[in-house]
């Protein structure tokens, strides 16, 4: 049976830790791999907008020896049939599927109609990808991820939720600093996995999470889903968002007395979430360039984990 990668919470800690290490591996001794996947097919679909999903996948993808394909959902038959029927065709054409959608329901309809693995590169519920890189970053910044603490500032979302489900299933302190929670990226399920490992705190007290001889790794998101914040509709919920948020910005007032490394999964909305004091001309231990770049030799190594344990 195909294995298809929508969230971390059905892989083993030890599964999700080889991907990266491949992804580590891949990054530092590049030529070993050029021809890991020679004539492989991966369909991008995209419903949402991308910077790094698109680039990090199609140059990951040819750095591999494979081609990686564009496939924009608004110029596709998507929108008038069942996703099920088209990703069983689109099986037949490559080797794994990418997507990156709006909505969860939708992307579990592609997986069940496909035959090749389907790769989540963002839905309302899970980011599972972004949560690769990040922890492959705390991998090669902190040596170990017992080591290490995470500390996410913010409005609880995907992103968070793969933090949280990545983060403890490979031994990772974390902690959800998140005064508000973006409804439709609940999942109880995950939360209780991870409350059981007892690695998974929340608190809404910044200086708490801090508060460590680990490594620590302070991240946020944005507090508005992308396709909202211009939006006029949304005016009146953004002003909301930002009164209640504010407090929770990251920025050089937050960290005082700490020295945590800065990560964002981007793109940033300055003045928001982060102010620019934080970016990494201006405070040495924010990486998030590095976490983005990471992005593509996480996914490279996911790529090789599927493409070599095929069942």
């Amino acid at each position: 049976m195909v294995r298809h990668v929508i969230s971390w919470k059905d892989w083993d800690g030890k599964e999700i830790a080889e991907m990266i290490e491949l992804g580590i591996d891949i990054k530092n001794n590049p030529e070993k791999y050029n021809e890991e996947l020679k004539d492989q097919s991966l369909i991008m679909l995209f419903e949402k907008t991308s910077t790094r999903t698109r680039l990090s996948f199609e140059i990951g993808m040819t750095k591999l020896g494979g081609h990686g394909i564009f496939f924009d959902w608004a110029k596709s038959n998507l929108g008038i049939t069942e996703a099920n029927l088209e990703s069983a065709v689109m099986s037949r054409y490559a080797e794994a599927i990418m997507a990156r959608l709006k909505k969860n329901e939708t992307l579990m309809k592609i997986a069940a109609g496909a035959s090749v693995p389907v790769i989540n590169a963002l839905c309302e519920k899970y980011h599972p990808c972004q949560g690769l890189a990040d922890y492959m970053t705390v991998k090669e910044l902190a040596g170990e991820y017992s080591n290490a603490r995470m500390v996410y500032v913010g409005m609880y979302n995907n992103v968070a939720n793969s933090l949280v489900s990545a983060g403890t299933a490979l031994g990772c302190e974390v902690y959800c600093v998140t005064p508000e929670k973006n409804a439709p990226a609940h999942d109880e399920e995950l939360l209780e996995k991870a409350r059981k490992t007892g690695l998974f705190h929340e608190t809404l007290d910044v200086k708490e999470a801090l508060d460590t001889d680990k490594t620590v790794f302070l991240y946020t998101d944005t507090w508005i889903d992308l396709e909202f914040i211009t939006n006029p509709d949304f005016a009146d919920e953004k002003e909301r968002r930002l009164k209640s948020m504010m407090p929770y910005q990251l920025n050089k007032k937050m960290i005082e007395g700490s020295e945590p490394y800065i990560l964002h999964c981007m793109p940033i909305h300055l003045g928001y979430e982060m102010n620019e004091d934080l970016l990494p001309e201006n405070y040495a231990k924010t990486k998030i360039y590095r976490q983005a770049e990471n992005r593509m030799w996480a996914q490279m190594g996911l790529m090789t984990y599927l493409n070599r344990n095929k069942e």
